[in-house]
């Protein structure tokens, strides 16, 4: 079915069901070779070098003969599942056959995750097993309407987009609803695993499940004195990204909405801008949502202000390629932060300038100021505020 040779033309993939960490895709994706085999009713990844297109012919299974019914196997966890038969199939019908919660989301993926109330014939679509179910009945679809997709009872909700040169990660909220409790509700949704080296943005909540961790859904009953939302965004180092805010002007306007930035503290007033974007210095990058009245806003800012000044080690260390280095300043200051040789050389100039008071993390490529690669070994490198010697550490270039 597929032309050209694997690996190299093309690589398939299926799910284990097993809990994935952001960027450990072998975790949970098991690779499949030419000699394997398909299974009705599974779902399966396919990366190929150009498009695909085949012939073939597809042969429905069989069905109960009392009630038209298929059954797909299903393992704990996420399953990759799809409709067997030759017409769409409704979610709802299904949820209601296999006596599951009508909100239940169920993901399709076109370059991103999208929430789905149809499954169209061959096409794959992710389900959290969240009840155990050892398999999920589809009835053949006979003469069936597709619902109107229900609206999300909220008092608002705020959208956050990761995009990056590669994928974009849309389907990621918070908000304020009547019906959510603090913790794990009806409200929340597990995250779909991404595919291999794609962005990634999600809720990290281990106090919510132990072992599947990570939600694209974290909704509050209200806001109270202030609430602060974290998430994470996984990616490369030195990849550039941009996080969009859809819903802003849906929040309450008595309460300030404010972003920081784990890696550079200067929060970002997302009334103001509603995208925000950057350059990963961390394979996870940590951010925080604020919102709440301009009190709890401010003292939530303000904690992220050091006490005195310091310089991290940098990390990876030692390091091939690219290598992060944070600084944190109790005040505004104008510094300088150079790499030297072991020689006393200068080799590269990082940051120099007035920077707020914070945390801010610089990329250091192992290049010189001229932009040619540096060697192996012992590099130094120190923090400056005007003429004073704040701090210096060692750092070590493998290649």
């Amino acid at each position: 079915l597929i032309p050209g040779a694997n690996p190299k033309d093309w690589r398939m993939f299926s799910d284990n069901g097993q809990p994935g960490r952001p960027n450990h895709p072998e975790d949970y994706l098991t690779e499949l070779g030419a000699s394997s085999s398909f299974e009705t009713g599974r779902g399966y990844w396919l990366l190929k070098r150009n498009d695909l297109g085949i012939s073939a012919n597809m042969a429905m299974p069989p069905l109960d003969t009392s009630n038209a019914v298929y059954r797909i196997r299903l393992r704990s966890g996420w399953n990759i599942i799809a409709n067997p038969f030759d017409r769409n199939a409704s979610w709802s019908s299904i949820l209601a056959l296999n006596g599951l919660p009508s909100t239940t989301p169920l993901y399709g993926y076109e370059g991103s995750y999208q929430p789905a109330v149809i499954l169209v014939p061959f096409r794959g679509y992710y389900f959290f097993n969240t009840t155990n179910l050892a398999e999920l009945k589809i009835a053949y679809p006979f003469g069936t309407t597709i619902p109107a997709v229900a609206a999300r009872e909220v008092d608002w909700e705020l959208q956050l987009e990761y995009s990056s040169e590669i994928n974009d990660d849309p389907a990621n909220f918070i908000g304020v609803a009547a019906a959510a409790r603090e913790g794990l509700d009806e409200m929340e949704s597990h995250k779909p695993p991404i595919f291999l080296d794609q962005g990634f943005l999600y809720f990290k909540r281990p106090e919510w499940d132990r072992e599947y961790d990570l939600f694209n859904t974290d909704f509050r009953p209200s806001v109270g004195e202030g609430q602060t939302w974290e998430f994470d965004v996984s990616r490369e180092y030195g990849t550039t990204g941009t996080l969009r805010f859809d819903g802003v002007d849906g929040i309450p306007p008595e309460y300030e909405v404010v972003l920081v930035n784990g890696y550079n503290s200067t929060p970002v007033n997302l009334r103001e801008q509603a995208e925000y974007s950057f350059t990963s210095v961390s394979t996870t990058m940590p951010f925080r949502i604020l919102v709440g009245p301009k009190g709890y806003v401010e003292r939530q800012v303000a904690a992220e202000i050091p006490k005195e000044f310091g310089l991290s080690q940098n990390f990876p260390n030692p390091f091939n390629s690219t290598t992060s280095i944070s600084v944190k300043l109790p005040h505004e200051a104008k510094i300088r932060l150079d790499v030297y040789s072991v020689l006393g050389r200068k080799v590269a100039t990082l940051a120099d300038g007035d920077y707020s008071g914070g945390v801010h993390t610089f990329l250091w490529e192992g290049m010189d100021d001229r932009g040619m690669p540096v060697s192996s070994g012992v590099y130094l490198y120190r923090l400056m505020e005007g003429d004073m010697l704040l701090q210096a550490k060692k750092m070590i270039i493998a290649k």
